[in-house]
């Protein structure tokens, strides 16, 4: 079995268990082939920890740290306390054992309710994949997930860092009473026996950067682009060639080694920024591809 094969078989096993949620399931494994981040914003119990947990529970190899942020969190409970020893020789070295400088998956929960200085000192960490201790270090972070049921508003001094999450989705409880009641059956979630190692992971990353993406697409994703200008919903140069990475990322993932127009619906939750934006990205993508048909 191929680490592609390997992938659509836990999301299988996945989408048995969690209810309403394939997209976020999608989403995870989109951000962890980009090596993008992923925010999960919705109301308490709506497993937004637990589909993340559940993915984990099938790779092997990663170290996965996750941590409830509150506003009396401090940096060094995230990136690590200032050593005791080392500051006794007149050095300023963190003890990063079990925090975020070790971690390949990282999970920030009640993420925005921890103080702005404490969330600015994750930019560098999420935007470039480095700390100082005190020298400059890497760490091996691949994607950050962060989870919330507010997010910061236009001009807020966190809308930097929330950039940062490529990937946003919202949440809602579950309505249908079909759905309720298949709820109400199920126990604690239980992984098969299907796992991919660590390895696997960054050899599909690597894999991404060679998916084709023809002057077609580009010429299509420039013009949903320009129409989401028109609507005044601004993304910015980053983000735009962050997009095409999930473009490539979502072709792969179908098992397919060039970008065709169905991977533009991977966007939806890649282009929005505010709440009121999301029914416009989604119209503006549908109406796109239904005249590219």
């Amino acid at each position: 079995m191929d680490s592609l094969e390997k992938i659509n078989n836990i999301k299988q096993n996945l989408n048995g268990y969690f209810i309403e949620r394939q997209d976020i399931i999608d989403g995870i494994f989109l951000a962890i082939m980009t090596g993008k981040h992923m925010l999960l914003i919705g109301p308490p119990g709506v497993a937004k920890s637990y589909v993340l947990q559940a993915i984990c529970e099938h790779i092997k190899g990663i170290t996965y740290w996750e941590y409830l942020l509150t506003p009396s969190t401090k940096e060094e409970e995230i990136m690590g306390h200032w050593s005791v020893k080392e500051a006794a020789r007149d050095r300023m070295i963190r003890n990063i054992e079990n925090r975020l400088p070790e971690a390949h998956i990282a999970f920030g929960d009640e993420f925005f309710k921890a103080k702005g200085e404490t969330l600015q000192s994750l930019l560098l960490a999420m935007s470039d994949k480095i700390y100082y201790n005190p020298t400059r270090q890497t760490i091996p972070l691949i994607s950050f997930f962060g989870a919330s049921n507010e997010k910061p508003g236009q001009g807020d001094s966190l809308e930097a860092l929330y950039d940062r999450f490529l990937l946003r989705y919202e949440l809602k409880r579950l309505k249908k009473k079909e759905e309720r009641l298949r709820l109400y059956s199920i126990d604690r979630y239980e992984p098969n026996n299907i796992s991919i190692h660590l390895d696997e992971i960054l050899y599909l990353q690597r894999q991404v950067k060679d998916i084709s993406l023809p002057d077609g697409m580009k010429n299509l994703f420039a013009d949903v682009i320009e129409e989401l200008e028109y609507k005044n919903i601004v993304i910015s140069e980053r983000r735009q060639i962050w997009c095409l990475g999930l473009l490539k990322a979502n072709a792969m993932m179908n098992g397919r080694d060039t970008v065709e127009k169905e991977d533009f619906r991977c966007l939806i939750p890649a282009l929005w920024t505010y709440s009121v934006e999301y029914r416009p990205v989604c119209m503006t993508l549908n109406n796109f591809l239904r005249e590219e048909k």
